[in-house]
């Protein structure tokens, strides 16, 4: 039989289904180990190592069994248990009963997998009869499952829509359900979700099944602001667990985790929101649902297909070696007249590259990004701060927000078609920042923000852009669109794409940074932000109670590289504008310039100059510190550009962070997060020199400590920073 592809299934959705064969009275192999069999109330469809169970009258997916597990992994009794739509704010299968309909198999041998559909209908709390059908893909001798779905709105006839009245019902999202997830015992069990994290959705590496039981968190949207991945882990079973959607980044889902007591349900929302007209077929994302024997298996497939989804876009080489220094104009009372005469300060510390904070008319909330803020000075004098900075070999990146404008804009009376509109034709504005919101599909914007790039180019010589405001903003209603509702704000990185462009017409270096920190813009842009730093200012108030350690925090950047897009830059602030605002900031404190030191030699560097309204702001002293690392770092490729190896090194003391950078020589960098003298024996897989050179960074002493082939002993002082080279 022909492979049989996502679309053509949807394509031939809902016809000519009545004809298909239906459940066997016995167990049929249907394609290798695939098998399709039947109880009195169950239908089954499995592999050799895994087995789905429906009940037959409902459809209700009520059983997923794993060979290495004895018990059912899920617990539900009712289709909405494990998958619901919302239709105009309300969940559809939560409030009605739907019918089954038709149940067969199809069998893809392109890809070795056979799908497993059923079909419903159910009839809405707006008398609006609903089918949809949902697919179940597994593959021949694997563990992985898929499942995706497809609805559609039944036409009435004329008489019973002139009754009902019905307006173009908003269809609002696909939900995902693994319901009371769990490998085996709960003891067992314990939790890995990477990604960029708010204080409020902060989960520790290896995070035990119990301590999330009775905890409901709403995790990043994916894959704009976070990673999307959940994963969950049995070592004793040799079980782990990864879910996520691949939305190949057309709109975004928000992965999340509710307790209700009895077990742990995953789940993904998939926001698909478009206008549901009569007989139009909505086909969600897929879900992936991958057992593997551990964490590294699951975070592996995850990464290949994540690379696949959203390859790396092709990055200028002075990127691998930036050290990034984040200027709010506001902070200098001269603005750029004081801003140009600090640079050579700058420069010295070892900074490379210079983002301005907003300096256009309007900042955050624009006004007009062509004129420049005067409370920061004159256009000729923002050019010379430029200008000053090439002389020094720094590099310069203007911040720009595309959220939307203020309704002091001319641009939302000149260009009104620039902008999302409500279903009623008013301007719309943005859900969070309450601008008038962009309409980023629209192509006549696009070129405006090119053009924008093209004339920052040539008339500052910019080095590239900052671009804030790129998540994704969800559906913006507009009847007389012909676009999917959610089209209008999901587009950010279609127009980050043609700003880059556009700037390499002149400047073919220039690069694109993005405020968003999920997958999807290493597509479009050349580095990309880890957390928005207020994370680890929780982290270091975590680490000085005792209830976090440098061990954790290097799984969790671990995590971290395993689950980006290979070849992906990522940037770490562990202060920026954002920290006193979102949280709160306690100061250079020795936990934080440690943490500092970590993004450094394992990631691009990135410091925040400093705010008039959130003191303490940094001194000499800082600096001093701060100096020394980038000199190191400078001053070593590895350090720079290396290979990062994290997992690989083993210590012994939590307190100690380590890990290796490599290129041509190895670094092992050794960095004690405790405020006390730490001793360590410290493990690589390959074999170390009889004998290493450490030098104290910040002191500059070396010391030569002996070593075995694949071991040694070191005394680290509080919150030393030491690196190896050989």
């Amino acid at each position: 039989m022909k492979k049989i592809t996502f679309i053509l299934f949807f394509s031939s959705f809902f016809t000519g289904f009545a004809q298909q064969s239906v459940l066997s009275p016995y167990k049929k192999e249907i394609y290798q180990d695939i098998y399709q069999d039947e109880t009195e109330d169950n239908i089954i469809f499995g592999n050799n190592q895994l087995r789905l169970e429906f009940n037959k009258k409902s459809g209700a997916w009520i059983g997923l069994f794993h060979n290495n597990v004895q018990n059912n992994l899920i617990r539900a009794t009712r289709l909405a248990d494990t998958f619901d739509f919302q239709i105009d704010g309300k969940e559809v299968l939560d409030n009605g009963l739907p019918s089954l309909r038709d149940a067969f198999t199809r069998t893809n041998e392109g890809d070795e997998s056979v799908t497993f559909s059923m079909i419903f209908r159910i009839k809405n709390s707006t008398n609006q009869f609903i089918e949809f059908q949902i697919y179940y893909k597994i593959y021949a001798k694997d563990t992985q499952l898929e499942r995706f779905a497809a609805i559609r709105r039944v036409a009435m006839n004329n008489t019973l829509a002139a009754e009902t009245g019905l307006q173009r019902p908003h269809f609002e999202q696909i939900n995902f359900k693994i319901s009371y997830f769990q490998i085996g015992s709960d003891k067992d069990c314990f939790f890995d979700i990477p990604g960029s994290f708010s204080t409020e959705t902060f989960v520790a590496p290896s995070t035990p099944f119990d301590s999330l039981r009775n905890k409901k968190m709403l995790f990043s949207q994916s894959p704009d602001s976070g990673l999307g991945i959940l994963s969950m882990s049995n070592p004793s079973a040799k079980v782990s667990f990864g879910t996520w959607l691949n939305t190949k980044g057309e709109i975004d889902y928000r992965p999340y985790l509710e307790g209700k007591g009895q077990g742990i349900t995953l789940g993904q929302n998939d926001f698909k929101a478009i206008f549901l007209d009569e007989n139009s077929v909505i086909n969600s994302d897929i879900q992936y649902l991958v057992f593997r024997k551990n964490p590294k298996e699951v975070f592996d497939f995850y990464q290949n297909e994540l690379t696949k989804t959203y390859p790396v876009e092709a990055t200028p080489a002075w990127v691998d070696n930036m050290i990034l220094l984040e200027i709010y104009p506001k902070y200098f009372q001269g603005g750029f007249k004081e801003i140009t005469e600090k640079l050579n300060f700058y420069k010295n510390i070892g900074f490379n590259t210079i983002y301005l904070m907003p300096h256009a008319v309007g900042g955050y909330m624009p006004v007009d990004l062509y004129e420049v803020n005067p409370d920061y000075g004159s256009k000729n004098d923002l050019k010379n701060l430029v200008r000053v900075a090439h002389s020094l070999g720094i590099k310069i990146l203007f911040n720009v927000t595309i959220h939307g404008f203020s309704e002091a804009s001319d641009l939302t009376r000149k260009n009104p078609h620039f902008f999302v509109h409500n279903e009623d034709g008013k301007l719309a504005k943005h859900p969070l920042w309450k601008s008038i919101s962009i309409n980023w599909a629209n192509t006549d914007y696009q070129q405006y923000m090119a053009d924008l790039a093209m004339h920052d180019v040539l008339e500052y010589d910019i080095d590239g852009y900052k671009i804030d405001g790129v998540g994704f903003k969800g559906a913006g209603w507009d009847s007389s669109s012909p676009l999917p509702a959610y089209k209008s704000g999901t587009g950010s990185q279609e127009i980050m794409q043609r700003m880059q462009k556009a700037m390499r017409v002149s400047k073919p270096d220039a690069v694109v940074f993005s405020e968003g920190t999920g997958s999807i813009f290493y597509g479009v842009s050349n580095l990309v932000p880890d957390n928005m730093a207020e994370t680890p200012q929780l982290l270091i108030e975590l680490m000085q109670k005792n209830k976090y350690s440098a061990s954790d925090y290097k799984k969790q950047l671990a995590m971290t590289y395993a689950t980006l897009p290979k070849g992906a830059n990522r940037l770490f602030f562990t202060r920026n504008h954002d920290t006193a605002t979102r949280y709160h900031f306690n100061g250079y404190n020795e936990h934080f310039k440690t943490f500092d030191a970590i993004h450094t030699f394992f990631g691009i560097p990135g410091f925040f100059a400093g705010d008039p309204d959130h003191e303490p702001n940094p001194d000499t002293e800082v600096f001093n510190y701060y100096k020394k690392l980038y000199d190191f770092k400078k001053n070593n490729e590895e350090l720079n550009s290396g290979d990062i190896f994290l997992n690989e090194v083993r210590c012994d003391n939590p307190h100690i962070f380590t890990g290796i950078r490599q290129q041509n020589r190895t670094s092992l960098i050794m960095i004690s997060m405790s405020e006390k003298p730490e001793d360590t024996i410290i493990e690589i897989p390959d074999n170390f020199p009889n004998q290493i050179i450490v030098t104290d960074v910040i002191s500059s002493e070396k010391t030569k400590i002996n070593t075995t082939s694949k071991s040694f002993r070191v005394q680290l002082k509080p919150f030393q920073v030491l690196v190896a080279r050989w």
